[in-house]
Parts: structure tokens; C-alpha cells; sequence
């Protein structure tokens, strides 16, 4: 759809009057053009195209709708829209702009044409369409409501099948055509009004209709209906042009609109104007959905929030937005121009922080080539006067008459919407009030918990009370939600000798008893209100509508009454309990359950058959709400659970746990235990089991059947292959030598259903016969023996030689300058550097030189690598190894730079591994070597396997001699079970040139709503001399629940963001990783706090059966098969939690409505 305004300044105006002087042309061209052919989505008119709300009704919204009314000549596409308007009572009226000229047009002549298609008689006279002058204010804007100008009314006729249609100015008076209108049939209509100037008070503009006029080049001579603007009485165009255009849905007490479809609107300054067609335009254009927001008598500080839809067509650049006023802000500041020329546009978020008097601000929209969209924003701004604590109100004067703005943080205590008008209880540290919406100002509701600030009231006194009344929209900004507030202790004594002190409070009293109980009483709304006392002092106790004391009984028995002190005086007092929950007996103690058996063996089971698997106690103390039991986890629906809940209060309580297995595995569930109302006495009882088919149970079948003797000589091997074919195991089986040593399988799993080969290896040390054997296992299988027996004879063996370079260091010609890269190193052989030493200090094993494999990222890459693995080293005969690699003598007197840098690897890496890497600088001392290890930790973990790691070190901080050495040291098992292997590479001394990566941040820290994706601020990396882009890894316990806007940044560093998504609540932490060769590398620490859903579009929107629990544990609602939406609907506002049972799992949520 689109808008075309075109209006001229007054300099074109009084152009074109003087050369009108000279020659009047045949036929002038519109200077008004306006053209409406609803093309939106389907759904409500109202924020689109401008469209906005004249007044404030908003029931059964006017749709636009997928039904083209065609009228040949003037709109014939097929696939047209339009907008259906019925006869609701106070239906929603909408009006929009056909100008951008703020004064309205205020001379000459306005055309009005539209294609109409009556449903249903109206009841009455009632108009659907109108123009509209600006008022004396505003423009035409959202809520306004000026008078209107033009109206084409609709009425019954005769017939059942026909209806009237005429015109009126401005009054009730209207004159119909001589020619009705038959229902379903499509007509044109066109209204031009006629503006007529007069010095005097009366109007004398006339109206003029035409019904489906014959021509579209010359205006009709006579009119099907006509208002006479001599002899006719009502409002005209005066001080305010027209400027805008109604569509009304007119039904109240005595009317009933038409039900009526209106398509393809024009607004023109001339009769053929309306019919003259769009043609092609290519010029880029800017439309928004408001054009000012009028935002009327405000109160500085107050704050407005609003979106507009900004929409464009041809568009070359993309949208600045530019505000004239601090106080008026946007987001985002650019709009994308795809976004704009996108089916539903982009959204300009608009804030607008109230200041003091009469404001105007303007938002101008520009985009390369299209003409600037202008968006006035005005309003006025009342300071209050400040308060900054409850108790200060009770100080104020009444009749002063103020209004006020409350600066400091309050909570709502309850929310009582039972009474006349919704009252509002607040309190904060140093007193409460009692806020009683009188005036219904209030459009949005504060709920029990919030805690808020910048409520704008005034104050009022009745019965006796001092009590305050809202003046805003809102009760003020809520700063949090699921506040409580402690309860004030006192007895009824305390109470009425300090009653100001307590007023509006929640308070709590104990040692209390209701007076006059009749047997079986509960509590009811409307009743008389139960009266309490201590045996000196009574209490009166409101009942507030709704709450779940509701229904209880009354107690009879000593009571610890908590409420809202509703009354105080020295005379009398009314404290109303919030709901079951504040009228506790004095019985009660600390609310208390414990579970037992904590811990569950693993269960065995049958396909088909039902086993116990557990039979859980709990023990319940003083529980004010059910105790809930649940089953979770994957394999929850192969589980049955006797009971799900227990009833609130003490009880000794046994649950049995059954396992009814369907399919052959080995799964967990878990029961979860929980009281809703105290989430922290949850508890979770872990089962584990497996099951088993009886038709196939779990079987191993060996190929051959037995192994050979196995025969060696000592120091060499012998090796036999055994083929095990595995079926109907619930998990994985295992293969292992019964007593290791001498004998040693290549695999101790066996995957389940598949032929596993195994590698039994035969390893004498020594001459003998040797003994063992294999054990196969299973869960629900016998294990299968197979017996080992080996024979060895006497072998040549030769002390194994150590590799590498003696231990022997020399600090002759110490170098300034290092900058080894190991290249042209023979693969997997121990290296030899000039002027390195590379030792074997323990053991035979020293550093070697590798070359990376091709399917390696690190592909042909030369390092020095260590590793203590040895595939020939028998289970039970590894041996200790420690080598060290040392650079050349260092020249730290001498050296330009004192930094010493190098990059390492680790691989096969395992968490608490012993295996270690250490950076060491060594001093000779009275000629011998001294190793001191440095304080710097290398890749240990198996969260750092396989990613290079750089380090810079500078020396210059260390008290070192002229002349020393780095070596790099690693200590270790050599055998073949140890597999963590070491690469170092790029080691340098002295450079001046290192390069360097500089990120803005060092922690990222935000918080994000479990099932969402939140996202990070952006983190601006900065860089020097790179030879490499800089690499972007994440990496800790939690990192696959973030992700990187980009995996990497170029040489000149850039920008980049982290999002995270995650289904658990709680902190996760993690970390960005920076690296680039050669430089050292740098982390970014990151911590979420994903906070649970607080709505209930939140959560998943399946349907299954949901239950819907209250904060005290009743259960509030439980539909069989429904959404979580469609269960809560109808409930009152507040928490609650919902257990989502579907067939594989059960999900529970707490969720704000």
C-alpha cells in the first residue's frame, strides 16, 4: 500500500494565482492526493498505514480483509483488500492523516470517494465515514477526538434488502439520496465538501453526494443529496483545515451501525484527482505508521516508550534518525533499508524521558534521495512535588491538594480488586499506605511483589484513614517482581497504642484466638468480619474477595495471625489476611521432609514385567502446601509412581517406585520431590536401571571358542585375535585382562549388537609360564572366562641407550637475539639443535622432532615434541621419565629486549592428569646446572587439548645473572596408558617486534531468561604487529551454550559479540579465548546468569496435560490435553507454577501472569 501526498508551499500557490491572471489552464492537477487500498496483512487496521485510534474505544477492532470490491475504471484488481467494519457497541473508530500540512486545508474543495458494500441495515441514522479538521492542540494523532466534517450516513430504507445513504456538515440532520442502496452490492461513493468562506459565525460549506457518478472526467451537475450551506445549520471548516479521515463504527445505547466493507479511499483536491491512477514512481520514498505523538499533560520524569513501523519503497541508503532533543531518544538510531522496504517494515523504538513545561521535539527520518519524514513530539510536563518515603505522606497537608512523586522503592504487599475501586497496599522501610484507584487511571496493573518507584499521586482522607490516589497511567516503574515483605511483630497492645506506626503495614500477631467460632465455620466473602482477641485486647479480620482463605475453616485453636493492617486507631483494629497462608495455628513449626533411601542401587529388569524399583519414604514435618513427586529425566516413562503428592501438614508417607520396562536399555530417571511453595526443600532421588529381553537375553559368542597357547621369548610378543559377537545388551560390555601384566587386550568395550575384535597381546619380561584370563561381562549376563596361557623362553635383551645430548651446559657465546622454529627436524626421533641440549634426566626418553599429519590443522608444522606413551610397555611395567630441552646460553646483560616468548600444544590431554610440562630458568652455579621452575601454568586439562597456546614472559622483572638459560622440563609415566604429548614451537628471545592483542574488556558479564538468546555487549579488539588474523575459541565447563558472532578477526583486529542460550537456570561461565602466532595469548571471562521464565509465552506451547499449582501448593486448574496458555486462562494474576506431562517427560515452570 501506499500514501501519496503531494502539497505545495504558499510560494507555489501565489505562483500559480498569478498565472492564473494570464491563462486558466483547462483542467488543474491535484494538489491533494491521497490513496488508501488497505494492501496490509490481514488482521487489524489499527498501527498500520497511520491508521490510529480516534477517542479511546478499542472493541472489535476494524480488520482488514482479504475481499476486493471492485468498481470498473476506478479499482478493479481481483486480488484487492479492504476493511470490514461491524456494529459492536463502542466499536473502535479510527482516523489517519491525507495531509502532511499541519494547518489543515482550510480553502477550496475536498473530494472523498470510496467503494462500499453494506451487510445489514443500520438501527437509525449513523454515519461510517467522515473528514476531519485538526483541533486546536494536536493534528490528527492517536486518542484525539475532533469533530467531524462531512459525513456519509447510512439508514434503513423500505426494503429488508436496501439501505439509505446521504451527507450532513456537521450537525444530526442528514439528507439522503432519492436512490437507496441494495445490501451486497458494491457502490461508488463520492462526497466533495465544498469549503465556503464567511466572516461570520455560521458555516455556510456545502456538501455534496455522488452515487456511482457516470463520469470520471467531469463532476456530476446535480447530486444524488446535497447540504445547502445557506440554509443549513451545523459546524464548518474555520479556524482548523481539514486533515483527516474517519472510518466509524457508530452502534451505542440507541444506534446500531451497518455492518459495512469499504475499499480503495481517496482524498482529493479535485473531482478527477480521485481517478487519476498513481503511475509508476521509482523515487525512493520514507512513510511511517505516526507522524507526531501527542503525548498531552505529562509529569516530568515520567518516561514513554513506543514503537513506530517505518516502511519505504526504492530506497538507496539506508534511514538516519535524528532527534532535536535530548529528551527524545530512538533505537536503533540507523534503520536498515531492508528492513524498511520489508513486508512488515522496521520498528524505530522511541523513548521519551519527560521534562518540565511545554515541550516540542520533532524526529526526522532521511534516507538517500527521499524527502525527510518529520515525527512531532509534544507534550507537557507537571514537576510534582517530591517524596521520598511513605511515612513523610502522613506529615503533608490534606487540603494542600498536592500531587506528589514518590523517589523512593515500595512494595506491593497486595493487590485487593474485591472492594469498589482496585486499592493497592505499599509499603517500604519506614512506613505503608493504602492507594485506591478512585478515578480508574490506572491502565496497567501492578501485581503482589513488585517492587516499584515514581508512583504520582495525591492524598485524600476517608473514615478516618489518610489513603492516596493515583494520578498516572501506571502505580510507577517496577524495579523488580517477587518481593516479600517481613511482617511487623507486635501484639494488639502495640497496635492501638501506636497506630500510625503500623497503619497499612503487614503485620503479625500472635497468641490470638477468634472469638465465637461456631462448630464447622469457614471462611467466606461478604461475611461479618470474625472477630480475634488475646484475652485483653480484639481485633477485627477482613476478608478480602478471592484469596485462598476462602472455604477454610476457621481455626479454633490458637492462632498466628499475619495481615495488612487495614485500620488502626486507639479504639479499634482490621487486619485483613492476604490468603490461607496468614493464618497459621500456633501449633505449626518449621515446615520440614526428608527422603529416604537417598541413593538407589541399580535396578534389573524385565521387558514386559513390572519390578520395584525403589520404595521411597518420606517423612513430612509442618508443610504448609502438598509435597509434589515427579518423574523426570530421559527415561522417565519406563517408571511408575504409587502416589504424586502428599497432602500438606506432618505425615510419614511410603512411595513405591515401579519399573516397567518396554525396550531393551539401560536408562535413569530421576524423582523430584518438591513442595511448590518452597522450592528449596526440593530433593531429586536418582534410579538408575537397565532391562533385558527373556525371548533374546544378552549373549556373547566367542570365535574360536578358546585361545591358543600363546608362546614368546622374553622381551618380545605374541599376539592372538578373538572375535566376539555381541546381542540383546542393554548397554555396552567389557573385555579385560583378569590380573594385567604379562597379558593386555587393544579394547576392554564391546559395543552392543556387532562383531568386536579383540587384540590379546602376550608380553614376557622373563623366561616362565604364565597364567591368566579374560573376563567378559555384561549387565544382566554371566560372565564368560577365557583361560591365558603363555610360555616364554629366554631373550637376547640390551640395556636400552637414553637419548639426546648429555646434561651439560656451557655459557660460552650467550646470544641477545633467539628465534627458533624448529624446522628440518627428522620426524619422531629425538632432535638435535646447535647450541640446544636436550636430556634425559630420568629414564631413556628426550625430546623430538615432529612434523604435523596432513588431516592436522597444524598441518606441516616442525616442532620438538615429548610424550610418555609406549605401546610397548606392559600393564605394570612403566617407568618413571623426566627430560629437559634447554634453549642456548641467553645474553640477559646484553639482550635489547629481555621478553622471552614460545607457543605450545597439548594433546590427549586429561583432567587431573599426571603428567606435567614446566617452563624453567636455569643458573650455573659453581659449574653445575641450577633448575628453578617458573610459576606459569601450561595446558593441563582436557578442555585444552589441541589448541595452540602462547606465552610471553618478560625477564626483565626477574633478578637474573649475565648469562642464563630456559629450559622447557617434562615429568611423567612412560608406559602405554599415559598419552599426553607436548609440542613447543616458535621460542624467541629478545624481539622487540612481538606482536600483541589488546581486547576492550577482560569479562563479559549479562543476563539472559532460560530458553532465550541473549546476547553480549560488543568487544572491540585492538592488535600490533600480526602476521596472523587473531583466532576467536570458546572454551570452559559451559561453552556450548555460548556462541561467537565470528570465529575470527583480521589483522587489524575488529569487533565481535558472544550470545547464549541455555534450558538450565543458575550462572554459567566460560571463556573467550584471543590468539594470533606469535602473540601472547588473551582471555575474556564470561558469566550468564540465566534467570527462569517469568511468562507464560515462555515456556513451551505444546499440548499435553498441564497442571497448574498456586504459590501455597493447590492445585488451581489440570487439563487433560491443552497449552500452558489455555490452562491458565481465566486465572487471576500472580505466580504460579506449571508441570507440563507429556508422554517422555514431565517440565515444571514458574511463570508470572
Amino acid at each position: 500500500m501506499k500514501h501519496f501526498y503531494t502539497f505545495k508551499t504558499m510560494a507555489t500557490w501565489l505562483l500559480l494565482l498569478l498565472v492564473s491572471l494570464f491563462a486558466l489552464p483547462s483542467e488543474l492537477a491535484a494538489q491533494v492526493s491521497f490513496r488508501e487500498d488497505f494492501n496490509y496483512p490481514e488482521g487489524n487496521l489499527y498501527g498500520q498505514g497511520g491508521w490510529v485510534r480516534y477517542g479511546g474505544n478499542a472493541e472489535d477492532p476494524i480488520q482488514v480483509v482479504n475481499k476486493p470490491l471492485i468498481y470498473p475504471g476506478y479499482y478493479d484488481k481481483a486480488d484487492g483488500k479492504s476493511v470490514h467494519l461491524g456494529a459492536t457497541k463502542s466499536g473502535e473508530d479510527l482516523h489517519v492523516r491525507f495531509t502532511d500540512n499541519d494547518e489543515g486545508i482550510k480553502t477550496g474543495n475536498v473530494y472523498l470517494s470510496a467503494l462500499v458494500n453494506v451487510e445489514k441495515q443500520p438501527v437509525g441514522n449513523v454515519y461510517s465515514l467522515a473528514l476531519e479538521p485538526r483541533t486546536k492542540k494536536s493534528v490528527i494523532a492517536e486518542g484525539i477526538n475532533p469533530g467531524e466534517l462531512g459525513r456519509i450516513y447510512f439508514a434503513p430504507a423500505e426494503n429488508a434488502d436496501e439501505v439509505k445513504i446521504g451527507v450532513e456538515r456537521g450537525s444530526a440532520k442528514p439528507v439522503f439520496a432519492d436512490k437507496t442502496l441494495k445490501l451486497g452490492q458494491t457502490y461508488l461513493v463520492v462526497m466533495r465538501y465544498e469549503i465556503v468562506p464567511n466572516e461570520g459565525l455560521e458555516s455556510h460549506d456545502n456538501v455534496y453526494l455522488y452515487v456511482n457518478p457516470a463520469s470520471f472526467k467531469n463532476e456530476p451537475t446535480t447530486a444524488s443529496a446535497f447540504i445547502d450551506g445557506v440554509n443549513h445549520t451545523g459546524s464548518g471548516v474555520k479556524n482548523y483545515g481539514l486533515q483527516g479521515v474517519e472510518l466509524r463504527q457508530g452502534t451505542n445505547t440507541s444506534l446500531t451501525a451497518p455492518v459495512l466493507t469499504v475499499a480503495s479511499l481517496r482524498v482529493s483536491d479535485t473531482y478527477n484527482g480521485l481517478f487519476e491512477e498513481a503511475g509508476a514512481d521509482d523515487a525512493p520514498k520514507l512513510n511511517v505508521t505516526k507522524k507526531s505523538l501527542v503525548l498531552g499533560d505529562v509529569y516530568a520524569g515520567d518516561e514513554y516508550s513506543g514503537d513506530i513501523v517505518v516502511t519505504g519503497s526504492n530506497l538507496t541508503g539506508d534511514i538516519s534518525v535524528e532527534s532535536s532533543s535530548p529528551a527524545v531518544t530512538v533505537s536503533p538510531a540507523t534503520l536498515s533499508k531492508d528492513d524498511a522496504m520489508s513486508g512488515d517494515g522496521a520498528t524505530l523504538h522511541v523513548h521519551v524521558a519527560y521534562t518540565e513545561g511545554s515541550q516540542k521535539a520533532t524526529l526526522t527520518l532521511k534516507s538517500d534521495g527521499a524527502k525527510d519524514v518529520v515525527i512531532n513530539v509534544s507534550w507537557n510536563g507537571f514537576k510534582p512535588a517530591d517524596i521520598s518515603s511513605l511515612k513523610a505522606l502522613y506529615s503533608e497537608n490534606v487540603d494542600d491538594y498536592l500531587t506528589y512523586r514518590y523517589s523512593g522503592e515500595a512494595t506491593v504487599t497486595y493487590v485487593d480488586k474485591g472492594g469498589s475501586y482496585p486499592t493497592y497496599y505499599l509499603q517500604d522501610a519506614t512506613g505503608a499506605i493504602t492507594v485506591v484507584d478512585e478515578y480508574g487511571a490506572l491502565k496497567t496493573d501492578a501485581e503482589t511483589g513488585d517492587r516499584i518507584t515514581g508512583t504520582i499521586f495525591g492524598l485524600q482522607q476517608g473514615s478516618g484513614s489518610l489513603y492516596a490516589v493515583p494520578f498516572n497511567v501506571n502505580l510507577g516503574k517496577v524495579l523488580s517482581k517477587g518481593n516479600t515483605v517481613e511482617p511487623v511483630e507486635a501484639t494488639l497492645a502495640d497496635l492501638k497504642a501506636a497506630p500510625a506506626d503500623y497503619v497499612a503495614k503487614v503485620v503479625k500477631v500472635k497468641g490470638l484466638k477468634f472469638k465465637d467460632v461456631a462448630e464447622n465455620a469457614t471462611f467466606a466473602e461478604g461475611m461479618k468480619q470474625p472477630v480475634v482477641t488475646d484475652g485483653t485486647n480484639e481485633a477485627n479480620v477482613r476478608i478480602f474477595k478471592g484469596t485462598t482463605l476462602i472455604g477454610k475453616p476457621i481455626p479454633a485453636d490458637e492462632v498466628e495471625l499475619t495481615g495488612i493492617l487495614t485500620f488502626a486507631s486507639a479504639t479499634q483494629l482490621i487486619i485483613a489476611p492476604r490468603g490461607a497462608d496468614d493464618v497459621a495455628t500456633a501449633s505449626q513449626g518449621v515446615p520440614s521432609f526428608e527422603v529416604t533411601p537417598a541413593t538407589v542401587d541399580l535396578v534389573a529388569g524385565v521387558v514386559g514385567k513390572t519390578t520395584e524399583a525403589v520404595k521411597l519414604h518420606v517423612s513430612a514435618k509442618n508443610m504448609p502446601a502438598p509435597i509434589t513427586l515427579e518423574l523426570t529425566g530421559a527415561g522417565a516413562n519406563q517408571f511408575a509412581i504409587s502416589a504424586s503428592s502428599i497432602d500438606k501438614g506432618s505425615s510419614e508417607t511410603d512411595i513405591v517406585v515401579s519399573y516397567v520396562p518396554t525396550k531393551v536399555a539401560k536408562l535413569k530417571a530421576v524423582v523430584f520431590v518438591d513442595c511448590p511453595s518452597l522450592p528449596e526443600l526440593s530433593k531429586s532421588i536418582i534410579i538408575n536401571a537397565y532391562a533385558i529381553d527373556e525371548q533374546n537375553p544378552p549373549k556373547a559368542t566367542l570365535n574360536p571358542a578358546a585361545l591358543a597357547q600363546f608362546k614368546a621369548k622374553a622381551g618380545e610378543t605374541n599376539e592372538q585375535t578373538l572375535e566376539i559377537t555381541t546381542s540383546g545388551l542393554p548397554d555396552f560390555g567389557k573385555v579385560a585382562v583378569k590380573e594385567p601384566g604379562i597379558f593386555r587386550v587393544n579394547n576392554t568395550m564391546l559395543m552392543k549388537a556387532t562383531k568386536n575384535t579383540v587384540k590379546v597381546t602376550f608380553a614376557p619380561t622373563a623366561a616362565g609360564t604364565f597364567t591368566n584370563a579374560l573376563v567378559i561381562s555384561a549387565l544382566g549376563m554371566d560372565d564368560i572366562i577365557v583361560p591365558l596361557e603363555g610360555v616364554a623362553t629366554d631373550g637376547t635383551q640390551t640395556e636400552p641407550t637414553k637419548e639426546g645430548d648429555e646434561f651439560v651446559l656451557s655459557t660460552a657465546a650467550p646470544v641477545k637475539l633467539l628465534n627458533e622454529t624448529f624446522d628440518g627436524l627428522e620426524r619422531n626421533k629425538p632432535l638435535h639443535l646447535n647450541a640446544w641440549t636436550n636430556s634425559a634426566l630420568q629414564g631413556t626418553r628426550a625430546w623430538w622432532g615432529y612434523s604435523f599429519a596432513d588431516d592436522d590443522s597444524s598441518a606441516g608444522e616442525q616442532v620438538a615434541k615429548v610424550t610418555p606413551y609406549d605401546s610397548k610397555v606392559a600393564d605394570g611395567e612403566e617407568t618413571p621419565l623426566q627430560t629437559l630441552l634447554v634453549t642456548p646460553a641467553l645474553d640477559f646483560k646484553n639482550a635489547t629486549s629481555k621478553m622471552f616468548t614460545f607457543r605450545v600444544r597439548g594433546d590427549y590431554l586429561q583432567d587431573c592428569q599426571a603428567d606435567k610440562l614446566e617452563l624453567c630458568y636455569i643458573d650455573m652455579l659453581d659449574g653445575e646446572p641450577y633448575v628453578q621452575p617458573i610459576n606459569l601454568t601450561m595446558p593441563c586439562t582436557k578442555d585444552q587439548s589441541g589448541e595452540w597456546n602462547e606465552y610471553h614472559l618478560d625477564l626483565a622483572e626477574y633478578d637474573l645473572p649475565d648469562v642464563m638459560f630456559m629450559g622447557f622440563r617434562f615429568t611423567g609415566t612412560r608406559g602405554r596408558l599415559n598419552s599426553a604429548t607436548y609440542y613447543i614451537d616458535d621460542v624467541t628471545y629478545g624481539r622487540t617486534d612481538i606482536p600483541v592483542i589488546r581486547p576492550s574488556v577482560s569479562q563479559l558479564a549479562f543476563v539472559a531468561e532460560v530458553g532465550k538468546d541473549a546476547t553480549s555487549d560488543e568487544v572491540t579488539v585492538a592488535t600490533e604487529n600480526l602476521a596472523e588474523p587473531v583466532k576467536l575459541t570458546l572454551g570452559g565447563p559451559n561453552k556450548s551454550k555460548f556462541n561467537l558472532s565470528t570465529p575470527g578477526l583480521g589483522l587489524n583486529g575488529g569487533k565481535f559479540t558472544v550470545s547464549f542460550n541455555s534450558l538450565d537456570a543458575g550462572v554459567h561461565e566460560a571463556y573467550v579465548k584471543l590468539s594470533s602466532r606469535g602473540a601472547a595469548d588473551r582471555y575474556i571471562a564470561l558469566s550468564v546468569n540465566n534467570t527462569t521464565a517469568s511468562g507464560i509465552t515462555s515456556i513451551p506451547a505444546d499440548a499435553a496435560r498441564i497442571v497448574v499449582y498456586d504459590l501455597a501448593g493447590h492445585v488451581v486448574a489440570d487439563k487433560a490435553q491443552a497449552t500452558p496458555a489455555e490452562a491458565v486462562s481465566g486465572l487471576a494474576k500472580g505466580v504460579y507454577v506449571v508441570k507440563i506431562i507429556a508422554a517422555n517427560s514431565i517440565s515444571t515452570y514458574k511463570v508470572q501472569l
